[in-house]
């Protein structure tokens, strides 16, 4: 699947969802007024929420066997963090456990499965109204399953540790709850694998889409 093409799209589709809807009446000759479904000004991205998130994850693997295919599938968890807000500035920090499904067959026989990623990332970023855009690092980890029927029966699973960046905006749809567009890369560090007699080093990494659902808790 074209990467780019999956995050234009979203993008697209997020832009029609975050956008509020206006409908115009007119009042009087030559006069319109503008009025909104819902009150911005009543939202607050200030405290604690939580969240759950669903989408497209892109796994890739480096070795000695050439087997640089991506391995595609579903990822989808919760999420959950603080911001404090300082006029149209925020800082944060944020959790994620996610359980995930990629699978394919690269040319060698090699099948990688990420099947559970955790991270806790900073968030900094800009509000303006009803809507906020973010950047965020962090530490992530991960469970990997890989196999190869060529080498032998048997899988090896590791638990890989390594980085994570990205980016995304955020918008509300009512007072208390907001949707979210979400990328994330990461980066691990080389794990080795035993395979039948074969022992081989994966230097792995992945690409993440996914479209969320935040419910923020009101501050007092």
């Amino acid at each position: 699947m074209d990467r780019i093409r999956l995050i234009a799209v979203l993008s697209a589709g997020f832009s029609l969802l975050a956008a509020p809807a206006y409908a115009q009446e007119e009042v009087g000759a030559g006069y319109e007024q503008r009025v909104s479904f819902y009150d911005v000004s009543q939202t607050e991205w200030d405290g604690f929420y939580i969240g759950a998130q669903g989408g497209y994850a892109h796994v890739t693997g480096d070795d000695r066997f050439e087997s640089n295919t991506g391995f595609d599938g579903g990822i989808g968890g919760i999420y959950g963090g603080y911001n404090y807000v300082y006029r149209n500035a925020f800082v944060g920090v944020e959790v994620e456990g996610n359980f995930a499904n990629t699978n394919n067959t690269a040319s060698s026989g090699l099948e990688l499965s990420m099947n559970s990623m955790a991270a806790a990332k900073l968030r900094g970023g800009i509000t303006y109204g009803f809507a906020l855009a973010y950047a965020n690092v962090g530490i992530a980890t991960a469970s990997i399953t890989a196999r190869n029927a060529t080498l032998g029966t048997n899988s090896d699973n590791a638990q890989v540790v390594g980085w994570i960046i990205g980016g995304g905006a955020e918008a509300f749809v009512s007072k208390n709850l907001a949707i979210r567009l979400d990328y994330q890369h990461l980066a691990f560090s080389d794990e080795a694998y035993n395979i039948g007699s074969t022992r081989f080093q994966e230097d792995m990494s992945a690409d993440i889409v996914r479209l969320g659902l935040t419910y923020r808790f009101e501050t007092y």
